[in-house]
């Protein structure tokens, strides 16, 4: 399983994937709720297979009880739709409590994938104080911005070793690529302009992908 717990770090992410000088990368992406469903259809997947099983078990026992097949049917298909309910008002309250969007920070190097989710958007850093010196940040990848330095503040954490990484599944469509060591998986949200840098990082550093 992913190491989980919480803390708080001071470095330097920008909007896009660049390089810090100790060789980490680094990035930050604020996800919109309404229009990046990856959150909805998480947890829309679990609540219905949960709400299936039970509904499968009720539609047995009702079966076993002497109650015909349409019924028992009928019986599994209000379990569903109620496991649907519920993801969608979930989801509804979700985003509220969340103020409609939220940001994750990423490290990434040789040995592990790290994230930090944020209970907020990102503090910027104003402009000339605590830059001098950042810029060597992008040296090298050329032609990043120069701006949208932020400091991380959240205290949601997880970290993915690359060498226990089972599986890679990029999803373009839906700006993430989702990574997993069996039971545990994480998705890490990639800009668009750095979405293959990072996947083929992750398939030519998680031997066992």
């Amino acid at each position: 399983m992913g190491r989980k717990g919480s803390g708080k770090t001071t470095d330097v992410f920008t909007n896009r994937v660049v390089q810090s000088p100790d060789g980490k990368y680094r990035w930050a992406c604020e996800v919109n709720l309404l229009t990046n469903l990856t959150t909805f259809l998480h947890a829309t997947k679990i609540l219905v297979i949960g709400a299936t099983a039970v509904g499968a078990v009720i539609a047995l026992f009702c079966l076993s009880a002497g109650a015909t097949l349409s019924t028992a049917a009928g019986r599994m298909t209000l379990f569903m739709f109620m496991g649907l309910v519920l993801a969608v008002v979930g989801y509804i309250i979700y985003v509220f409590i969340r103020g409609f969007r939220f940001t994750v920070c990423y490290t990434l190097d040789e040995k592990q994938l790290f994230e930090q989710y944020t209970p907020a958007r990102l503090t910027k850093i104003p402009d000339g104080k605590g830059l001098k010196g950042l810029i060597d940040i992008i040296s090298s990848r050329p032609g990043m911005p120069g701006w949208g330095f932020v400091y991380a503040t959240g205290k949601s954490t997880s970290t993915m070793p690359l060498k226990r990484i089972v599986s890679i599944k990029p999803r373009r469509a839906l700006g993430h690529i989702k990574v997993s060591l069996g039971l545990d998986s994480l998705h890490a949200y990639v800009p668009a302009e750095d979405f293959d840098f990072v996947a083929d990082f992750l398939r030519s550093h998680c031997p066992n992908t």
